[in-house]
């Protein structure tokens, strides 16, 4: 668990450093992509704690669309430009 937070803590604080200088429609784009990721992963993971305490031996639980969700957000962060210039 603790290990799955520090992945986000440090994402956070990179994507921060990202927003460093650039301009109000960059800043406004990365902060709208890694809300999206970050909401969907602790959707993700408020999920398979569920799943888990629910779990009953026989039975594998399944994790649905949310997984998706969470790929899809992370596909769409690779498109946001690095800059604000305009090779």
């Amino acid at each position: 668990m603790e290990s799955y937070l520090n992945a986000p803590q440090g994402f956070l604080l990179c994507c921060h450093g990202s927003t460093i200088g650039a301009g109000p429609t960059l800043s406004s784009t990365i902060h709208s992509s890694v809300k999206q990721i970050v909401d969907s992963s602790f959707r993700l993971l408020r999920l398979r704690l569920l799943i888990q305490g629910s779990y009953e031996k026989g039975k594998k639980p399944s994790i649905p669309k949310i997984s998706g969700a969470v790929w899809e957000a992370c596909s769409s962060f690779k498109k946001v430009p690095g800059t604000n210039r305009d090779w």
